[in-house]
């Protein structure tokens, strides 16, 4: 009985140790990079951490509260004792590094969280009076000296940004999808629809004129458009395996109220092309991903995984639209 109950014992801490396993894959936090000017000239790279912030304890001093009139934005770097209370509540070490990886350069620029400022500035949206402390974004600060914004890309849409001990980011597995020009299916495989997608898509057609395919990594890529009124208002993809033609992936991207279909990375006569959509492994032990068929009004964009059944990852980019 005393070796069964062993053995049980440890069947169980195994269990125990494989959620756990899965659990911390599944907190991957993802961070957006944008940039901020403090002053007329001077120009910031940004890493907004306030999208896990609860706002339950004090973190901005009083003199940057209340009805005092603040001229700007009233960027400014927080004490060390409201540093340590922030981060120490978003779980932050100064002992983690900040991982900024760019797909454009492909590579990871590292930096130790305990080497940069961690600043606030107030919403470009309009303050209350008197100030909460809720009207402020708080994160990092990048600097010219540490980081080139002019390398990271249009709107840096093709950074991301991790924070911990060991990086998660993969170089040399992530491509730009390159579209091309092919026959419209006469047929496509049935997706289910949720109700708020079946209701923009009423009374929509599939474009019966042009479609597009990438075949990379082993998959055909297939975007159709979906027409109503002559105007195009979402995107079918079908990603399938290129040679069995299984379907591996398939979604509804749809232009709404908060969101707006990205264009196709497809070269147009006279300028470069912007690359929108990527695909591979951008992560260690996740799998094939994509991204970038949707812009983001309100909220922030997910990165989707070929395996559905991994979830997606929302990029924290704290949009307070």
């Amino acid at each position: 009985m005393e070796g069964k109950g062993m053995k049980y014992t440890l069947i169980f801490l195994l269990l125990l140790s494989i959620q756990s396993t899965v659990s911390v894959a599944q907190e991957l936090e993802v961070y957006a990079l944008r940039s901020f000017y403090f002053s007329d000239t001077e120009k910031v790279g940004f890493v907004s951490l306030t999208d896990r912030y609860q706002w339950e304890t004090s973190v901005i001093s009083k003199e940057n509260l209340g009805d005092t009139v603040f001229e700007g934005d009233n960027y400014h770097e927080l004490s060390l004792a409201y540093r340590n209370r922030f981060l120490s509540t978003v779980k932050i070490s100064e002992e983690d590094q900040v991982f900024v990886h760019n797909l454009l350069l492909d590579s990871t620029i590292v930096f130790p969280v305990r080497s940069l400022r961690l600043v606030a500035h107030l919403s470009a949206y309009g303050t209350s009076n008197p100030v909460e402390q809720e009207e402020y974004h708080i994160g990092f600060e990048l600097n010219e000296d540490q980081i080139s914004l002019k390398e990271m890309g249009d709107y840096y849409s093709n950074t991301f940004i991790n924070i911990g001990k060991e990086n998660p980011f993969r170089t040399g597995q992530t491509h730009a999808i390159a579209w091309e020009e092919t026959e419209v299916r006469t047929t496509l495989p049935h997706i289910d629809l949720t109700e708020y997608q079946a209701a923009v898509l009423a009374e929509f057609r599939y474009d019966s004129t042009i479609a597009f395919e990438c075949r990379m990594i082993g998959l055909s890529y297939y975007v159709q458009n979906l027409i109503r009124d002559d105007q195009v208002i979402g995107r079918h993809l079908i990603v399938q395996e290129h040679k069995m033609h299984s379907v591996v992936f398939q979604k509804i991207y749809l232009d709404t109220e908060g969101t707006y279909l990205l264009p196709l990375n497809f070269p147009e006569e006279g300028r470069e092309p912007i690359n929108y959509q990527w695909t591979g492994n951008l992560f260690n032990d996740r799998g094939p991903c994509l991204f970038g068929f949707l812009g983001n009004s309100f909220g922030c964009p997910d990165i989707d995984f070929l395996d559905e059944d991994k979830p997606s990852i929302y990029i924290q980019c704290d949009n307070r639209h």
